[in-house]
């Protein structure tokens, strides 16, 4: 079970996040899951156990950089329980060691790593932003209410809304 936290940006907007051991279970398309050559973190040992379906040995290690990120691809046989859930995105917070294992922790690295991660994701098409219950009250007796849109901005789309009064 997740702790949800809001936090209102003012403007009636309002920004949600989660506290959980367990993001799978959140309603989100993609997750980024730090993986090395000496393994995975946390959150991938989770995984692993929970999924033993996920194709993680499908992955040389060795190739996931702080700026080279591997995309596992999930499918519903997968994981079944989470039901949204459909890439992992393996990021490795170690500098690049030419022709050894692993190199050395450092910020810099734990730094490109979610960048270069994030980039990954985009290119996937996952969702970078959901609206959910968003009201425009029309302006005045002629104008249209908008009452509970909702909608997804996929990586690569734009989106514009003008909401511009009637002149008369």
């Amino acid at each position: 079970m997740a702790d949800r936290h809001i936090v209102d940006a003012g403007g009636g907007v309002e920004i949600q996040g989660a506290e959980t051991s367990e993001p799978w279970t959140l309603d989100i398309d993609c997750m980024l899951v730090s993986h090395g050559a000496s393994g995975f973190g946390r959150l991938g040992d989770s995984l692993r156990r929970r999924y033993p379906a996920i194709p993680f040995d499908s992955v040389d290690a060795r190739t996931i950089t702080s700026t080279r990120p591997h995309v596992l691809e999930i499918t519903a046989e997968m994981i079944s329980d989470a039901p949204t859930l459909r890439w992992l995105v393996l990021v490795n917070v170690r500098e690049d060691a030419l022709g050894s294992a692993e190199g050395a922790a450092s910020l810099a690295a734990v730094r490109r790593a979610p960048l270069a991660g994030l980039r990954m994701a985009v290119q996937t098409g996952a969702t970078v932003l959901r609206v959910q219950g968003l009201s425009l009250p029309r302006a005045d007796q002629f104008g249209v209410d908008l009452i509970d849109l909702q909608f997804e901005v996929k990586a690569g789309e734009v989106v514009f809304l003008s909401i511009t009064p009637l002149k008369n």
